[in-house]
C-alpha cells in the first residue's frame, strides 16, 4: 500500500475546501470457549504501555476467575468507520487526516458524513487515493442546526465493520445530538458486543451534548466495547484523534478460557498487577 505523509495528507484535503473470536477447545472431559478480546493499557499521560505479558493480566467473566491463554500485540488488521456529524462545518478535517495518517498501515477505511441522513462518502478501502478524495469532500459544505440520523450511521457502520479475521472500529466524530429515531440504543450495543466493535466518539466539550438513545449509544456502548468517548477543545481535537489512533496501534490481543456457567452478555472484568496503569477492555461477555 503506498503510504501518504501527513503534510501531504493535509495539504490534498485542504486545498479543496481506524470481536470476540469463540474457539472450542478440548479441556479434560470437558470443552471450554476461549475467547480473543482487543485490550489497551496506558499510563496516566495516554502513553500506551506495550511490554505487559500475559502473567500480568487478570481475567473475570461473569465474576468467576478466567484463564488467560495469551497477551501479545495485535498484528490483526482493522476495518475502521469514520463518521462524521459536524452540521457541514468541516471542523473535523484534521483530526480525520491524523487518524488515517496514523492507521493507513493497518486498516481499510470508509468515510460517513451525516448533516441530515448518513451518506456514504467513502467505502471500505485501502487505496488511500480514494480516501483522500472523501477527505476533501468533508470540508465546509453548508452549516446547518439540525442533528441528523447519527444512531443510524453508527448502527449501520456497526453491521458493515463486522469481518472475519479483521478488528471491528467505528470512530465517530460530532457536534452533539442526534435526529428522532425509532433504532434503540439497547439494540445497538448488542450488536456492538456481538460482533466485537470497538467504538470511539469524540465531540466538543461545552457544547449541546448528545441526548437520548445516541447518548446511551456513544457513552455507555464506547466504554462497553473497551473505547472511550473523548470531549475537546479547539486546541485539544487533534491530540485526542491522535490519542485514538495511538491506542488502536498498540492494543493486545487477549485469549482467555470462559469459566463453564458463563454466557453471552455476562460482565468481563479485565486488570492488570501493574500499578499506576489504564486499562482500556470490553465489559460485556461477546456472543
Amino acid at each position: 500500500m503506498r503510504r501518504i505523509v501527513f503534510p501531504a495528507i493535509l495539504g490534498l484535503v485542504l486545498s479543496g475546501s481506524h470481536g470476540p473470536i469463540a474457539l472450542a477447545e478440548g479441556g479434560g472431559a470437558t470443552r471450554q470457549q476461549r475467547r480473543t478480546v482487543y485490550v489497551s493499557v496506558t499510563q496516566k499521560d495516554g502513553t500506551p504501555v506495550t511490554d505487559l505479558t500475559a502473567a500480568e493480566f487478570d481475567v473475570k467473566t461473569g465474576g468467576k476467575p478466567a484463564e488467560v491463554a495469551a497477551a501479545e500485540l495485535t498484528k490483526t488488521p482493522m476495518r475502521l468507520a469514520m463518521i462524521v456529524a459536524d452540521g457541514g462545518g468541516g471542523g473535523f478535517q484534521v483530526a480525520l487526516v491524523t487518524l488515517v495518517q496514523r492507521l493507513q498501515e493497518v486498516a481499510e477505511f470508509s468515510l460517513v458524513s451525516v448533516i441530515a441522513q448518513p451518506d456514504k462518502i467513502v467505502d471500505f478501502t485501502t487505496d488511500l487515493d480514494k480516501v483522500v478524495e472523501g477527505l476533501k469532500r468533508v470540508g465546509p459544505r453548508g452549516s446547518t442546526k439540525s442533528s441528523g440520523q447519527v444512531i443510524e450511521a453508527v448502527s449501520d457502520a456497526v453491521k458493515d465493520t463486522a469481518q472475519t479475521g479483521k478488528r471491528p472500529v467505528v470512530v465517530v466524530m460530532t457536534v452533539g445530538g442526534s435526529g428522532a429515531t425509532d433504532i434503540r440504543a439497547t439494540d445497538v450495543r448488542e450488536a456492538m458486543r456481538r460482533n466485537g466493535t470497538l467504538l470511539y466518539a469524540m465531540s466538543p466539550s461545552g457544547g449541546a451534548g448528545s441526548a437520548g438513545q445516541i447518548d446511551l449509544v456513544l457513552n455507555d456502548g464506547s466504554r462497553e466495547t473497551g473505547g472511550r468517548h473523548d470531549q475537546f477543545s479547539s486546541q485539544t481535537m487533534t491530540t485526542v484523534a491522535e490519542q485514538i489512533s495511538q491506542e488502536l496501534l498498540n492494543q493486545y490481543q487477549l485469549s482467555y478460557a470462559v469459566p463453564d456457567g458463563v454466557k453471552p452478555g455476562d460482565r468481563l472484568e479485565v486488570t492488570t498487577k501493574r500499578k499506576g496503569v489504564k486499562v482500556n477492555a470490553p465489559t460485556r461477555i461477546g456472543g
